[in-house]
């Protein structure tokens, strides 16, 4: 009975070490794995009139490492109000980083939305080397064309 006993909390303790060593290799994994969700950020912009400010609007882009930024998305029309203009203006989209004393145009992409409701542009911009910062994104157009359009996509730094 005494080695039954045995064998049982020997089987018990070789349990609780395989379940100790599969937590630590999941845990390492997940500390790898977070810096890698890090760098890629999703954004989106709704315009009714003719500019919006993500940092106006508290929306920040925080990176922990530097490198090659790449801005990309589309613009589409969503709506259009009564007396627009026969076709929506171009969008000019910076992102901007935050610096003292003023803030740096970091990338800049220019995308025109089809004259068509609902139908995306596709924009992509290599921005070069950027250091770990904190980023936003202004996007305006140079005149109130009646149109109201929007805005998604991802800010990267891998």
């Amino acid at each position: 009975m005494e080695e039954v006993t045995t064998q049982l909390v020997n089987g018990q303790r070789a349990i609780r070490q395989r379940l100790a060593q599969i937590a630590v290799v999941v845990l390492a994994l997940l500390v790898f794995a977070v810096p890698a969700v890090a760098s890629t950020y999703n954004w989106s912009w709704t315009m009714n009139y003719r500019y919006v400010n993500g940092g106006s609007n508290g929306v920040y882009y925080t990176f922990s490492s530097g490198g090659t930024m790449t801005f990309e998305g589309d613009v589409w029309a969503y709506s259009k109000d009564a007396g627009a203009n026969p076709s929506p203006n171009q969008i000019t989209m910076h992102v901007y980083r935050q610096a003292f004393p003023s803030d740096v145009i970091a990338c800049s992409a220019y995308r025109t939305p089809s004259s068509t409701l609902n139908v995306k542009r596709s924009f992509w911009k290599n921005c070069g080397t950027e250091p770990a910062d904190t980023y936003y994104i202004v996007a305006y157009t140079a005149a109130d064309d009646g149109w109201n359009t929007k805005g998604s996509g991802t800010l990267k730094m891998p």
